[in-house]
């Protein structure tokens, strides 16, 4: 039995969402949850055609700056810059929570608590590349929610600047994982690490 357009529709604009985002970081985040409750090719194609971003971002503390998607909304706590988009599925946090030499170590320690916390965590790709213009060490996940067992993504990675360890993640949920990748990856592909 063929499946149907749309199931075939739906699986070319993740495969698209996902080959955007390996352009960005070297990683593959593919979240399968069986559930799909509103992820129509349509609304995926007009967030990625007809939504352009808005205006760097610049956060002089961290020393980054990026373009957000339009509705993305951003926050700043202790250090911490996290940025959301506005049907909250997706969410990229940035911060420098150690020195350049300590990357590795921040690194294995994210990896660590993203398991610790989520249920169910299954490794998809391990990679090394680039982010923000800085080398990177990259692990994406698909875990479970411990609260209601929901499936998400997780992307964490870890790229060393001049003087400090960088921490990016990357949440999404697994309803509607198209749109949430396609603006995850905009905001990845434009950051810019350290001058």
């Amino acid at each position: 039995m063929r499946p149907d357009p749309a199931t075939i529709w739906k699986r070319r604009v993740l495969l698209m969402a996902v080959v955007a985002l390996v352009v960005a970081i070297p990683a593959t985040l593919l979240i399968r949850g069986g559930e799909d409750d509103g992820g129509s090719p349509e609304r995926v194609e007009r967030a990625a055609q007809t939504t352009p971003p808005v205006p760097r971002k610049v956060d002089r503390e961290l020393d980054v700056a990026m373009q957000l998607p339009r509705g993305w909304r951003s926050k700043r706590r202790d250090g911490v810059l996290t940025l959301r988009s506005k049907r909250r599925d997706a969410a990229v946090v940035i911060s420098a929570p150690g020195p350049a030499k300590s990357a590795g170590e921040i690194y294995e320690q994210a990896v660590d608590a993203v398991r610790a916390q989520y249920r169910k965590a299954k490794v998809l790709d391990e990679s090394t590349g680039r982010l923000g213009g800085r080398q990177a060490r990259t692990t994406a996940l698909a875990v479970a929610r411990p609260d209601d067992g929901g499936r998400m993504g997780v992307l964490v990675a870890v790229a060393r600047g001049k003087k400090r360890a960088y921490l990016v993640e990357v949440f999404s949920r697994a309803s509607d994982p198209g749109i949430a990748l396609l603006e995850a990856q905009t905001v990845l592909s434009t950051l810019e690490i350290e001058p």
